[in-house]
């Protein structure tokens, strides 16, 4: 429940996030980014509900989106300002929930929440490697 409940937090936080990329980003690149933030992380919350409802598990309400730190950072920023934060947090915030599921993974006894932290790390992953990559070429 605990790996649920933080992946669906996340994916309602990227989603956020996707959708400010979209409108306050300084470049295609970082618009096209929060495109496929939204795309993703949307999907992605429909699969962990899918996945929680028929292992029975229960999941709270994820906290509001603008009570995350993240959120409220880049909410106040536009311009190229905001595409190097942007950069930074997904930088960091994906290599977090990255360390969280592996660390979390060996010990989750249903199938289902298993195959899903499988099939979500490699998504994370190239989402984290397109920050780095619009990172790279701002500098």
């Amino acid at each position: 429940a605990q790996v649920l409940s933080m992946m669906l937090a996340k994916d309602k936080e990227e989603v956020a996030i996707g959708y400010l990329a979209q409108q306050r980003g300084s470049t295609e690149v970082v618009r096209a980014f929060g495109a496929m933030l939204v795309a993703d992380h949307a999907s992605h919350a429909a699969r962990v509900r899918t996945v929680a409802n028929a292992a029975r598990i229960t999941t709270p309400t994820p906290p509001d989106v603008a009570m995350s730190g993240a959120f409220t950072q880049l909410s106040r920023l536009s311009g190229e300002q905001f595409d190097r934060t942007l950069g930074q947090t997904m930088c960091d915030g994906h290599r977090q929930v990255i360390e969280t599921l592996e660390r979390a993974r060996p010990g989750l006894r249903v199938n289902a929440v298993r195959d899903l932290v499988d099939q979500t790390l490699p998504v994370l992953k190239h989402h984290e490697a397109m920050a780095r990559q619009f990172m790279a070429g701002r500098e």
